[in-house]
């Protein structure tokens, strides 16, 4: 009896008991799972650059065309002619833009790639003046930021139009081996966690015993 209202003090103070400590493993779990094959999958993804470019190009060109029905539906349903208009305007730019992708993926990822080496460079530009001009807090990782982003942008661009056919793919994969990593690595804290609070239970359990 002393042992069960011991372990209930201590896990109501925690906010946990053992129930829900299993079910903390099991999500940790989970997570790992999901966040392994995330991180293979953009090993792939950045290895097979191409294909991985042209499947994010048709996945784009879906979005895009929704986004276009979507705009037909808010024009249809507006209720003054003004707004009306505006939403057509935007329909037929995400449909034009949608049919374009899907038809000349090429093209689009040529396109798109020269779009990403101008922002590449103007954000990085803009990181690195804004630090010599204001100096903010942290100043150095920000510098290194701008640097970062100038650089990949003047290499996307020197080698333009050849950064078409791998830049897009590339950033792909490197954004799932990010995700991925990032989720193992809250994996791994949830389920020390738990264990932590499930040796905690335990050697509540334990002394009081």
């Amino acid at each position: 009896m002393t042992t069960t209202k011991s372990t209930e003090i201590f896990t109501t103070r925690l906010g946990f008991d053992q129930v829900e400590v299993d079910q903390l493993r099991t999500k940790s779990s989970w997570l790992g799972i999901i966040g392994a094959l995330l991180l293979l999958l953009g090993v792939y993804a950045s290895i097979h650059f191409w294909a991985t470019t042209i499947a994010s190009l048709y996945v784009l060109g879906v979005i895009l065309l929704i986004g276009g029905c979507i705009e037909t539906a808010n024009a249809i349903l507006a209720r003054s002619w003004n707004i009306a208009l505006l939403d057509v305007l935007m329909a037929v730019l995400y449909i034009v833009a949608g049919v374009f992708t899907l038809r000349q993926p090429e093209t689009a990822g040529l396109t798109l790639t020269l779009l990403l080496s101008a922002v590449f460079i103007v954000n990085g530009l803009m990181r690195i003046l804004s630090t010599f001009a204001l100096k903010p807090p942290h100043w150095a990782w920000i510098l290194l930021h701008g640097t970062v982003s100038f650089l990949i942008g003047v290499l996307l661009l020197a080698q333009w139009p050849w950064s078409g056919i791998w830049a897009i793919g590339v950033f792909v994969g490197v954004d799932l081996i990010v995700i991925g990593a990032s989720m193992i690595a809250t994996s791994i804290t949830l389920r020390r966690h738990a264990q932590d609070i499930g040796h905690g239970i335990t050697s509540i359990g334990s002394r009081a015993a």
